[in-house]
């Protein structure tokens, strides 16, 4: 049976990635900078060469999938060395201990940047608007480089604006339930909440769909060795921040005031092509945006927080 290692197991997408393997047959093997107690991962950090080297040489898996991730404002210095440098820890590990195996990374679709024409294609020029969007560019620059370096099967994969239970604080819809808990939780009767940024649209992928993705393509489409391929995981369709504001609000009894200016908080600008991804893998959205929130959402004031 296949044997996939999971680095940041515990993270939002690394959770959904874990139950979409098993589900699927797959050995999941996993890692966290602070595994919980009783979770059977392994610590490690990723921007550590020697934790990342021993961890792929005990548990030897057959593919790897990186979800480490920096938080979207971390210092320069964290994001780099979170982004490129601890995907080329991981890569150099599985070549010196597992050579051949196929390595997945995540990157981001906001590699592509809000001046890149929608649907952004794979072959779109990268123009990055953030030192978060720029370390992602530079970590998929560095898989191309190693696959050739290594010998590796090297896949990187750029998901839009993921979506679903754990969904990040600092991020634009994170935001939105801590303003929709301001307003219920103030003084004052307000029936009403500011949405700055209100007509902003982004790609929302539900992050089952993410993950189910992710293992579509360590089953169906690993390159050659040497080789480094990208893949967009996204809807093709955009979604204003003010309609999921207003189904947020709904849920609590307030509704959304469209406010000028950029979103508060990180949402992924633009809209991404899943075309490649659908003619490799066969892959195509099974849940809407709308279902996202649903699992997000609870009555009353717990709306407002993320469901952990």
């Amino acid at each position: 049976m296949a044997r996939v290692l999971v680095i940041d197991a515990e993270s939002m997408l690394g959770r959904f990635c874990c139950a979409d393997f098993e589900r699927a047959g797959w050995t999941v093997l996993g890692t966290a900078d602070q595994p919980t107690p009783g979770s059977g991962f392994v610590e490690c950090d990723v921007t550590n060469a020697a934790d990342v080297e021993s961890v792929v040489n005990i548990l030897g898996p057959d593919a790897i999938v990186n979800c480490a991730r920096a938080a979207f404002s971390a210092r320069p210095d964290i994001l780099y060395a979170t982004h490129p440098v601890g995907m080329l820890n991981v890569v150099s590990a599985a070549a010196k201990h597992r050579p051949g195996i196929p390595v997945l990374a995540i990157g981001c679709g906001s590699e592509y940047g809000s001046r890149v024409a929608s649907p952004a294609a794979e072959t779109s020029l990268p123009q990055p608007d953030s030192l978060f969007a720029a370390s992602k560019v530079a970590q998929t620059q560095a898989m191309t480089i190693a696959a050739s370096r290594y010998q590796l099967p090297l896949i990187t994969v750029r998901p839009f604006a993921v979506v679903g239970p754990g969904v990040a604080v600092d991020s634009a819809i994170g935001r939105l339930f801590a303003q929709i808990h301001r307003t219920l939780t103030g003084s004052s009767e307000q029936a009403e909440f500011d949405v700055p940024g209100a007509m902003t649209a982004a790609d929302l992928v539900d992050v089952r769909d993410a993950a189910r993705a992710i293992r579509l393509l360590l089953e169906n489409v690993v390159p050659a060795p040497g080789t480094a391929e990208v893949f967009n995981i996204a809807t093709q369709m955009g979604t204003r921040l003010l309609d999921v504001a207003a189904i947020l609000g709904r849920q609590a009894g307030l509704k959304p005031r469209a406010a000028n200016g950029k979103p508060d908080g990180w949402l992924i600008p633009g809209i991404g092509s899943f075309a490649r991804l659908r003619k490799a893998t066969g892959w195509s959205p099974e849940f809407t945006w709308r279902q996202s929130l649903d699992e997000i959402c609870r009555a009353g004031l717990a709306v407002a927080e993320p469901v952990a």
